[in-house]
């Protein structure tokens, strides 16, 4: 059965949109509340040189798989592990890996959508000048007066998913081309401003050796975990989005080149964070921290005490904002396709149709979050006491997420022929393809099946990004 030539869903204008929609997609909420923690526990420099081996090692070959499959077929997940397997004579259940990223990338969304409502909310309090000296007291009760109050957070959240489908209902070149083009330069150069105002801070020469001085003496198993995970969870891997924006990609752009440029953004773009949040930290007096309690209420707390500190404060929510939307278009876009390719709705009702789906997720979400019911569960193994928000965090982190990935590379490295890859990639035979395709076979699908089992904690301690 022939694959189609190009997409239904229409085909990347330029190549520099493709890598720049990507970057956007992989630049979420973790690069900026997990990652700066993670390098300064994890021995700074040491860590971050750990860290790139296992970008080497498992994110390139995944996100390049992924690619490779969406590219390979020019169809949504579920449609293109069915066109490709039946090509190569696979086995047609391949299509249930497309049918598990599907899943994962809902799961994902409906998380995301409860957060990016949380830091919509900030950075309108942030722009109507809200940002007043506070106390620890004070920067709680800010943040549970958004999250804790049901309606408000429901209001938030609504508003996030109705700019995400507005974005996706228009397509391709009207909707996701238009915003990539003005949102994710926005992104990398709020991203630099902020940057550029801690590096004026008195703390950010120690913030600076905190994050790149090398301590070797601090790399562990616990690090070597940490760089794993991170790899993975920061690139939005595993819930079909390179797949997807992948499909709408010709023929003739380079691969390789392209995922190592959006690795290359996303990592830049975290150590930026890394910098920023240390410095900020440094400047308040206060420990390392991470998640929620980081963003919304710690780093709150210090920018009031600075001059200048609400400009700065309006510049992270907006970095915040702007990360959610391109990932949260990025999550959305591969379940659009993949129902209008099925044939049976058109964009507008499947887009509508997903936001649906989301939303209702979402408000389970949002009721467990302001303790309104469905809360708390039953211990489950490798999950622990949890809301009913944490267990569809971690079902897609630890479990959807993981198996999905695993799927992709098991599928390039195995189930399409060695000429097909080399092809696909638009590399010619080398050495060097032969040591890529060895890591792509049985390095990267063994270092996944760590990460999964880190995840349900039979190795170390369970926790999601």
């Amino acid at each position: 059965m022939p694959v189609p030539r190009r997409s239904l869903q229409g085909e990347w204008s330029s190549h520099s949109l493709f890598i720049l929609a990507l970057a956007g997609a992989s630049i979420g909420f973790g690069n900026l509340w997990r990652f700066p923690e993670l390098v300064v526990a994890h021995g700074g420099g040491a860590f971050l040189l750990l860290y790139m081996i296992c970008l080497l090692l498992l994110s390139i070959p995944l996100l390049l798989a992924e690619i490779l499959i969406g590219r390979g077929a020019h169809q949504a997940p579920v449609q293109a592990y069915r066109g490709l397997s039946r090509v190569h004579g696979g086995h047609p259940q391949w299509a249930l890996a497309g049918g598990i990223a599907i899943l994962g990338a809902i799961l994902l969304l409906s998380v995301l959508s409860v957060v990016a409502g949380w830091a919509l909310g900030y950075l309108f309090r942030m722009l109507g000048g809200a940002l007043e000296r506070m106390d620890v007291v004070d920067a709680m009760a800010l943040f549970q007066g958004i999250s804790g109050d049901v309606e408000r957070s429901l209001a938030w959240q609504m508003m996030f998913l109705a700019m995400v489908m507005a974005v996706v209902m228009r397509g391709l070149s009207l909707g996701i081309e238009p915003f990539v083009r003005v949102g994710v330069p926005m992104l990398l150069l709020g991203m630099i401003a902020l940057l550029v105002l801690v590096m004026g801070l008195p703390e950010s020469g120690a913030a600076l050796r905190q994050v790149f001085a090398a301590d070797v003496g601090q790399l562990d198993g616990d690090a070597v975990r940490a760089a794993l995970r991170h790899g993975f969870f920061s690139l939005a891997l595993g819930v079909g989005v390179a797949g997807a924006y992948g499909a709408y990609l010709s023929d003739r752009v380079p691969l390789v080149a392209s995922t190592v440029l959006v690795v290359v953004l996303d990592t830049l773009v975290a150590l930026a964070a890394a910098v920023v949040v240390v410095t900020l930290l440094a400047a308040g007096n206060i420990g390392m921290q991470s998640g929620t309690g980081l963003m919304f209420e710690t780093l709150p707390m210090v920018l009031s005490g600075l001059a200048g500190g609400s400009y700065m404060a309006v510049l992270l929510f907006t970095v915040l904002a702007l990360a959610a939307l391109t990932t949260g278009i990025a999550l959305m876009e591969p379940v659009v396709a993949w129902l209008v390719e099925r044939g049976r709705v058109r964009r507008p009702a499947a887009t509508l149709l997903t936001g649906v789906m989301v939303w209702v997720l979402g408000v389970i979400g949002v009721y467990s979050v302001a303790g309104q019911g469905w809360y708390p569960l039953a211990a489950m193994p490798g999950f622990g006491t949890a809301t009913m928000f944490d267990l569809l965090n971690q079902l897609a982190t630890l479990i959807v997420l993981p198996l999905a990935a695993l799927a992709a590379v098991v599928f390039v490295g195995w189930a399409i022929p060695r000429e097909s890859v080399l092809f696909g990639l638009g590399w010619r035979e080398s050495r060097l393809f032969g040591p890529c395709y060895f890591v792509l076979r049985f390095v990267a699908p063994l270092l996944l099946l760590a990460v999964l089992l880190d995840g349900l904690g039979l190795i170390g301690n369970a926790g999601g990004e």
